[in-house]
């Protein structure tokens, strides 16, 4: 068993998309309507072996919340080095994301830091020890 995509709802899907491919690398398809709910979804892969996709869909007028939008989500994107951690972090907060952690160690051996994407979504960025407490498969998705 594995995963195969997380999704997030977007009140604004191109600039979200736009955001994941700028900043991890994502690649995205054309998008896809969905002629009932006149909505948009985007399909983004992420290099680094892994399988799993990112979707993002656009949220249906009538399931906006507004300001006190209470469904977000967590996604981790794990970096090379300590270095790549701080680096990232630094350059979203210069483009004008917000940081709310900003990177140190934690309490289970990694190297974290914590932003919101266009949606309020948490990215962390991470660097740690592959197989983990975070990645006890790391081993079997190598092959």
């Amino acid at each position: 068993m594995f995963i195969d995509h997380i999704s997030v709802y977007s009140d604004d899907p191109r600039k979200t998309k736009e955001f994941y491919e700028t900043y991890f690398g994502g690649e995205s398809n054309q998008g896809i309507k969905n002629e009932e709910s006149d909505t948009i979804a985007y399909w983004l892969s992420f290099g680094g072996g892994g399988t799993a996709k990112l979707e993002i869909i656009e949220r249906p007028e009538e399931e906006k919340m507004g300001e006190n939008n209470l469904d977000y989500l967590r996604m981790a994107f794990m970096q090379d080095s300590k270095e790549e951690v701080d680096n990232k972090i630094k350059e979203l907060e210069e483009a004008g994301y917000q940081v709310l952690k900003e990177p140190a160690e934690t309490e289970d051996g990694y190297y974290s830091g914590l932003i919101l994407d266009p949606d309020d979504n948490q990215i962390e960025l991470i660097y740690g020890r592959p197989g983990g407490l975070h990645c006890p498969t790391y081993k079997q998705r190598k092959r």
